[in-house]
């Protein structure tokens, strides 16, 4: 369902008063997709290592796109890297590469599926937990000084750097901050006064 401009109330802090009455960051307001995901998972820490490797390719995913585009094509992304799994997808080829060149229910696009597949690599590579990598960097503050959300923090251009270093790709500042959000590596939650 997509909720027009008409639904919406603006409140402080970039939150939206959505149609079934909660309150929701702008981003996470444009439909029932959106609210299930920022409702049950976003701002939590994933569990498994699958699950932290869909973390990273959502965030390289959306780069240039909304949340609704990629979690609206989420299962299709699930289906098409055979769940996450870190080891499979870190021994994709270029034959592997062109058949999710060639799936329709993704998006296809070349570097991205690459930077997923890099990515696979890098984590599989990690002495240590991908969580335990982001955890160093959630002491930081993490609002501006006017208390709302910035695009991107000191701590995750120094996480950025981090994660360029440990082979990853596509993780800039922004997508780093985006990453340390959507895990819970920051209490964004809190923030916004929200449960869980």
């Amino acid at each position: 369902m997509t909720i027009s401009t008409d639904d919406l109330t603006v409140h402080p802090n970039d939150l939206i008063l959505c149609a079934d009455g909660r309150s929701r960051p702008r981003w996470a307001s444009r439909g029932e997709g959106c609210w299930r995901y920022f409702d049950e998972e976003w701002g939590r820490p994933p569990g498994m290592p699958d699950q932290w490797l869909e973390a990273v390719a959502l965030t390289v995913f959306q780069l240039g796109l909304t949340w609704q585009a990629v979690l609206g094509k989420r299962e299709s992304l699930r289906v098409a890297f055979e769940g996450f799994h870190v080891e499979r997808v870190a021994a994709y080829g270029e034959q592997e590469v062109d058949r999710l060149l060639a799936d329709p229910g993704i998006f296809r696009n070349r570097r991205k599926i690459e930077a997923t597949v890099t990515n696979a690599r890098a984590m599989a590579a990690l002495r240590e937990p991908l969580g335990e990598v982001l955890t160093r960097y959630a002491g930081h503050p993490f609002l501006n000084d006017d208390g709302t959300v910035p695009t991107f923090t000191p701590a995750s251009t120094q996480l950025a750097g981090e994660l360029k270093d440990l082979g990853f790709t596509h993780i800039g500042p922004t997508a780093a901050f985006s990453l340390m959000q959507a895990t819970g590596v920051i209490p964004i939650r809190a923030h916004y006064n929200l449960s869980g």
